[in-house]
Parts: C-alpha cells; sequence; structure tokens
C-alpha cells in the first residue's frame, strides 16, 4: 500500500508540473553532465534515506530521474557506460561528498571577521553538520572500499577537505614545530570525525535528544576543545 501511494504521488507530481520544475532545478544545479547529475541524485537519494526506508526512497525517486534522463537525452543505463561499474558509481559518489564536506566546512570558517580559533571551530561544526545531513554518504566516504580505490579523483577531493582541516589548526598552532602539529591535527580530526560518527548513527542520545540553538550549542561547545592550547 505504502509503495502503491508513492506512484500515485509520482504520477501527481508529473500531471501537476512540480515534476518537470524539480528536474529543472537538478539540471540547473548540476549541469547536464551525466557525473554531475548522478552523484547529485545520488546524494539526495542518500540523505533522504537516512530518514526513510530504502525501498520506498529508491520509488520515490523512479519518477524525477526518468523525467531527467528524458529532459538531458540519455537512456536510463547512461550511468553504467559512463562510470563502468558499482564501484564507480559510489567512488563518484564519494567524490562529490568530499567536495560538499569541505564546502560545508568552508561555510563558516571563511566568513569575514573570524579570528583563527574561530574558522577551526567553524570547520569542525560543518564537518558534523554534513555528517548528519548526509549520514548515508558520509559512511561511504569513509567506508574500506572507497580507503582501497584507486580513483584520482576521489583521492584529490579527501586530499581537499583535509588540508583545509590542517590549514585551520596550523594558523591556531602558530609556530609548533611539526611533530607537534600532527599530534594536534590528530587529535582535531579524531573528535570531530567521532562526534560526526557518534550523532550521524544515532549514537549520541544525550546530545540528540536536544533541538534547536541549545543543540546546536552544544556541538560547538564539543568541538570548541580543538581549538584550545
Amino acid at each position: 500500500v505504502m509503495l502503491g501511494s508513492v506512484f500515485v504521488l509520482g504520477g501527481a507530481l508529473q500531471h501537476t508540473g512540480i515534476l518537470q520544475r524539480l528536474v529543472g532545478g537538478l539540471i540547473k544545479f548540476s549541469g547536464r553532465g551525466i557525473p554531475g547529475l548522478t552523484a547529485t541524485v545520488m546524494v539526495a537519494a542518500g540523505s533522504v534515506s537516512g530518514f526513510m526506508n530504502n525501498t520506498t526512497v529508491a520509488a520515490i525517486f523512479v519518477p524525477p530521474v526518468s523525467g531527467l534522463a528524458r529532459r538531458v537525452g540519455v537512456s536510463h543505463s547512461a550511468p553504467a557506460h559512463h562510470f563502468g561499474d558499482a564501484a564507480g558509481l559510489l567512488d563518484a559518489l564519494a567524490t562529490q561528498g568530499f567536495r560538499d564536506l569541505l564546502a560545508e566546512m568552508q561555510a563558516g570558517a571563511d566568513g569575514p571577521g573570524a579570528d583563527p580559533s574561530g574558522r577551526l571551530i567553524a570547520a569542525g561544526t560543518g564537518y558534523v553538520r554534513f555528517a548528519e545531513r548526509s549520514p548515508e554518504v558520509f559512511r561511504l566516504m569513509f567506508g574500506p572500499d572507497r580507503i582501497r580505490s584507486q580513483s584520482e579523483d576521489l583521492a584529490a577531493a579527501a586530499a581537499a577537505a583535509y588540508r583545509h582541516l590542517v590549514a585551520t589548526q596550523t594558523a591556531v598552532s602558530g609556530d609548533a614545530d611539526p611533530q607537534d602539529l600532527n599530534r594536534r591535527v590528530a587529535a582535531s580530526w579524531s573528535l570531530v570525525h567521532g562526534l560526526a560518527t557518534l550523532l550521524s548513527s544515532g549514537h549520541m542520545l544525550a546530545m540528540q535528544s536536544l533541538t534547536g540553538p541549545a543543540r546546536d550549542a552544544m556541538i560547538r561547545d564539543v568541538v570548541a576543545r580543538i581549538a584550545r592550547p
């Protein structure tokens, strides 16, 4: 019954024109290239699947993805031809995930007037925010199959996100010797990644019971520990 109602909803979206506007928005955001469109759809589906049954999510995305394929003039099997296999598709999704992670870290850290400690804290909270918003993609990015991947694009995107963390930590640490800086970076990443993992997997119950500004403040207070001398 649930899946049947989803297809009814899909038909309604198509007949009312909402589906066409949704497809147009996806194209405007990602362009007409298959890699960008595929990564965008996968990130969106992965994010939604953090809150809904995966089968239902797949059913919901059938109408917009079919409409998207028709709009850009490709067959439904085009991603398979482009990425080669499922591993290639997952690598592309993880690559886009690291790019989105970097953008989330930079969003607050690169704000005007922020001091080095503030930028480091903003980068850390952005890291946690991304993991909570896209938990399935976050787990994919740091999964064992992606670590063993030979994708140059994936390696470059992951390295760029890591360099941003190192740069913000370096600005706080000042003239620390290289070994001390490495220890500080390791400690910062461990704290932020651990918090992100616990929150995105639903294990940080005390913090997840909070809502709104109180929850944001608690996350920031925890992350702020990485900026202490």
